[in-house]
């Protein structure tokens, strides 16, 4: 910023002026003033702190630099030689008028009862033998795999009903709960183990890249099994005049509130919860969708995740579809979301300590919090909010590890110096708490700098969420047209990595990964279930097709559009069995499809103006040259 130059006053002589001292002068004073006091013009026009240098900055008309009673733990020396200092002024007028000082004085009183964290209210059938599965099937009961094929078979019939002609509908059974823990334990496959472009590829059984082959899959369930249950997959009936179709994710909703139930009933968090936002991959033409340029996926559904901050245990999940009603006006739409979560779980009054980033912290909720909810919370905070101190909104500190902090009650604000200033706020920590850490310098060397015990708390149980977010992912290899299902495989995942670390803090046992825990799982759904389609052969040769008798063409009353000509059929598969590295487009040979059959041989023909396959099926012996 440029300086403006001093104008006259009006009896000629310039406005005298207050000279801002730099950080480099201050230190140097400092040191080197023999006890001489600095001393500043106290006369500088308050309407020209606009006009300060942007290199500069100012720390009050009263301030202290000292040093911390910690300072003589350090072995090794910061930066430019300088010892760790806490920055303390007299700061805005504003702030002490708010009830802010740089003095703290009370402290919370949050008292959380520590025993039995972890696995609660787990059945008798759970033992230190039991199997992944064992464990899934505490989310995933007998009546949600029966509900699942019943809305699943509903929406068939009514599909077959609307359309009469769909080919998954009018060919579709009946699904059997075994048959869809079949489906959904190859779906899970081909989300986290086997992934390949399309669905159809995992039936693949002919080309070059035999090493990509998955018989597997087709051993289990064919292809347009697989296909038609994934098509009428549905939790819920929607042509049911009671449901609430004003709610944007009424689809799923019956799945993600029993989840939600069993979630908080099999598990005891931790003090420390973590609560961040994550997104749910898709590109649909959906109202709820976002677009986070930040995040890795940048498009999708965005979710708040409440989750354990030691193991990222999903504890509660809310997804966004819009606005919503406020309880708290004070709140915002934020802060009232942060409420809902706490307070639908039945974790509030519990002495819990909630970390969060800047984009849900706020002085108004941190208040909230403590005195009406007994929660605790800690993380950054953008400077901003209502009634965040002004005397904090610094450019930056004289070194690394240096901080200045304001409290009001039981509330502290506070200002770090690492490469540049973070913003941090809790209701629950005390500023003179301080430990260390180090940090890299420029030439390579490390350097321990103080950290306030503040922050590390908030580095060491914020990641909670996003745990569970990586571990969670859904690839995007895949367009998917329909959004509830691809809630309904996030919400799978939800409740498989929950069995994950119930299995672990049940068996006391670690070192499982969670990729092997998800092996087990899908082998575990799949069970002994195997697809009961025959093989399909080759039809055996018609005797009858030389020799001569009524060779009608005719349209069979039954027929449909997927029926291709037998002599195009092989000459297509003869010329790929001799060509195997030929690509398909480039084949001379089309696979051409018909209604049109014999009715004496009963083999469908093309029967079309420079076609010859009708005459060549009756006249030649290899009709295929």
């Amino acid at each position: 910023m440029k300086r403006s130059s001093p104008q006259p006053s009006v009896s000629g002589e310039p406005k005298q002026r207050r000279r801002l001292f730099t950080t480099e002068e201050v230190l140097h004073n400092l040191g080197d003033s023999d006890g001489e006091e600095l001393e500043f013009d106290q006369t500088y026009p308050e309407d020209d702190l606009d006009s300060v240098d942007d290199d500069n900055f100012d720390l009050g008309s009263d301030f202290d630099i000292s040093q911390t009673d910690d300072s003589d733990d350090f072995s090794e020396t910061r930066g430019r030689g300088a010892s760790p200092v806490v920055i303390t002024g007299a700061g805005d007028a504003a702030d002490f008028a708010a009830g802010w000082n740089d003095v703290f004085s009370e402290a919370s009183n949050l008292q959380f009862d520590n025993n039995n964290i972890g696995p609660q209210n787990i059945p008798g059938f759970i033992t230190n033998e039991s199997k992944a599965g064992d464990f899934l099937s505490l989310f995933f009961d007998d009546a949600f795999w029966d509900g699942l094929c019943t809305m699943t078979n509903l929406r068939a019939h009514q599909t077959r009903e609307q359309k009469p002609n769909s080919y998954y509908a009018k060919n579709f059974s009946p699904v059997s709960p075994p048959e869809m823990k079949a489906f959904v334990g190859l779906r899970l496959c081909m989300e986290y183990l086997v992934i390949k472009p399309s669905y159809r590829d995992y039936w693949k059984s002919e080309g070059n890249d035999f090493v990509m082959f998955t018989p597997g899959f087709r051993q289990v369930m064919t292809r347009d099994r697989f296909l038609a249950i994934w098509t009428f997959l549905h939790v819920m009936d929607e042509q049911d005049t009671n449901i609430d179709k004003s709610d944007k994710i009424y689809k799923v909703r019956p799945m993600l509130n029993d989840l939600l139930e069993k979630f908080k009933l099999y598990y005891k968090p931790s003090q420390h919860l973590s609560l961040d936002e994550g997104m749910i991959p898709t590109k649909n033409r959906l109202a709820i969708k976002q677009y986070i340029k930040d995040k890795p996926t940048k498009w999708g559904i965005k979710s708040f995740l409440l989750c354990d901050g030691d193991t990222g245990y999903v504890l509660n999940a809310e997804i966004y579809t819009g606005k919503t009603d406020i309880v708290e006006e004070k709140l915002g739409v934020i802060g009232n979301t942060v409420v809902r979560l706490i307070t639908s779980c039945d974790l509030d009054g519990k002495s819990h300590v909630l970390v969060m980033d800047r984009y849900y912290n706020s002085v108004l909720l941190a208040d909230y919090l403590l005195t009406v909810l007994n929660t605790g919370v800690v993380g950054t905070v953008q400077t901003n909010r209502k009634h965040y101190p002004k005397t904090l909104k610094v450019k930056k500190l004289p070194n690394r590890g240096d901080f200045r902090f304001m409290c009001r009650n039981s509330l502290t604000c506070m200002v770090w110096q690492d490469r540049k200033p973070i913003h941090f706020i809790s209701n629950y920590h005390s500023p003179d708490d301080v430990t260390t850490v180090n940090r890299r310098n420029k030439d390579g060397s490390l350097s321990e700098i103080q950290m306030p015990l503040l922050i590390r708390d908030y580095n060491s149980f914020m990641g909670g969420c996003d745990k569970n977010d990586q571990m969670t992912r859904l690839h995007k290899t895949r367009k998917h047209y329909r959004w509830p299902r691809r809630l309904f495989i996030k919400f799978f995942m939800w409740a498989t990595y929950n069995a994950y670390i119930l299995s672990n803090a049940h068996s006391q046992t670690n070192n499982k990964y969670f990729i092997s825990f998800i092996e087990e799982i899908c082998l575990s759904l799949i069970g002994e279930h195997r697809s009961s389609a025959q093989v399909r052969t080759r039809k055996e040769p018609c005797d009858q097709r030389l020799l001569a008798g009524p060779h009608y063409p005719v349209i069979p009353q039954d027929t449909s559009g997927n029926h291709v000509c037998v002599v195009c059929s092989e000459k297509h598969l003869r010329y790929r069995r001799n060509n195997p590295k030929t690509a398909y487009k480039d084949i001379p040979h089309k696979l051409v499809k018909t209604t049109i059959w014999c009715s004496l041989c009963k083999r469908y023909l093309c029967v079309k103006r420079g076609s010859k396959c009708w005459e060549d099926w009756h006249t030649k012996v290899q009709y295929w040259y």
